[in-house]
């Protein structure tokens, strides 16, 4: 019963949702929000953690313990991102910090962060900071040279 009723409740009436869990907990707080954020900071953690293999949503969120849809909502609502947009982007600063401080080839940066088709690789390396990961590499190394005379 109770599932049918708090089910009933539309998504976007957190105040609402609130007051139906106060009055069911006969007026006891429950801090939902916390457990949204501890959800987030497991997820950020988790991929954090994982950056340097191929990982999706759907293995996050069964890490947490929650429904792929649901943490994609927290995401956008918290993040204001997708997690997959979140997981690319942490993926692609690693990427340049890894080209950027080391000579490894972009194969070996782009497997460094779990991809291994480097097409795919520079494709979404471009997509992020407009350039392919080798001139990105190269403009580093140039601003390097100015700013060190």
């Amino acid at each position: 019963i109770l599932r049918h009723w708090f089910g009933s409740i539309p998504l976007g009436t957190d105040r609402r949702r609130r007051n139906f869990i106060y009055c069911l907990t006969d007026g006891e707080q429950i801090n939902t929000v916390s457990n949204a954020e501890e959800y987030i900071q497991k997820a950020e953690t988790f991929i954090k953690t994982n950056v340097h293999k191929k990982i999706s949503v759907s293995d996050v969120a069964k890490y947490i313990g929650i429904d792929r849809s649901y943490l994609t909502r927290l995401f956008n609502e918290y993040k204001k991102t997708s997690p997959q947009n979140y997981i690319i982007s942490l993926k692609m600063n690693t990427a340049a910090l890894y080209l950027k401080n080391t000579n490894a080839s972009v194969t070996e940066t782009a497997q460094s962060v779990g991809y291994y088709d480097t097409h795919i690789f520079n494709k979404t390396f471009k997509k992020q900071f407009g350039v392919p990961p080798t001139t990105w590499r190269q403009k580093q190394i140039w601003e390097q040279s100015i700013i060190g005379k």
